[in-house]
């Protein structure tokens, strides 16, 4: 089985074409919306680590109802990708394979890169940091102890990641940051691509996410 989580403000139905990808090569696919995004409630997001709760929450109730059978891999894009980080070091047992694509290592700095990349108007620095400051009181933790960076030193499951070599809100240099920090990982690198361009080229994606499962012989899932 597999659970792909997507990018930042997109919902489940981006995921769709993965889903047909992974169902031709035998896997059942669990398409979620994370909190406040898609057609899940909640207002807030949590850069990964409050999103780890609720995939545990899900993981638990498809083994319950039987519905994983084998292996569990997780699939995400992005800020999903930082989720499924989280995820895998936090709830290691049940998982045995990560693909992340494009994820951030470090929260405060990418906000800092969003903000600066899609906001119109500058945000002076002081203002940027109370605002993420505001965040972290209302999450009740500090972001700085969930980095990614600081969680994948836990995870047992192999890990692939996937970025482009232009990226800049998630850099290729940060990416081999947390591929030194994770026990079992792989990198791979696709040429002239950057952010958005590696995760909306859903075609390429398909294509390397085929390759990578036709790397292992499993069993259908």
């Amino acid at each position: 089985m597999a659970l792909l989580l997507p990018g930042y403000g997109l919902g489940k139905a981006t995921l769709l074409p993965y889903a047909l990808l992974l169902a031709q090569k035998g896997f059942v696919s669990v398409l979620v919306d994370l909190p406040g995004q898609g057609d899940s409630g909640g207002r807030h997001i949590g850069y990964g680590f409050l999103e780890a709760g609720y995939m545990k929450a899900l993981t638990r109730y498809l083994y319950r109802r039987d519905r994983v059978c084998g292996q569990l891999i997780l699939i995400g894009l992005s800020y999903g990708a930082a989720v499924a980080l989280d995820d895998a070091a936090l709830h290691p047992r049940h998982l045995t394979e990560v693909v992340a694509i494009a994820p951030f290592a470090r929260i405060v700095p990418t906000i800092a890169r969003y903000a600066q990349r899609y906001v119109d108007d500058a945000i002076p620095a002081r203002r940027l940091l109370a605002a993420i400051r505001l965040a972290e009181h209302t999450l009740g933790y500090r972001f700085s102890t969930h980095d990614p960076l600081r969680m994948v030193p836990k995870i047992r499951a192999k890990v692939i990641y996937v970025v482009g070599a232009n990226d800049q809100l998630t850099p290729l240099s940060a990416v081999k940051r947390l591929v030194r920090q994770t026990p079992n990982a792989r990198l791979v690198v696709e040429p002239a691509l950057g952010h958005e361009s590696l995760i909306t080229d859903t075609e390429l994606l398909c294509s390397v996410v085929a390759s990578l499962l036709d790397d292992h012989t499993r069993q259908p899932l």
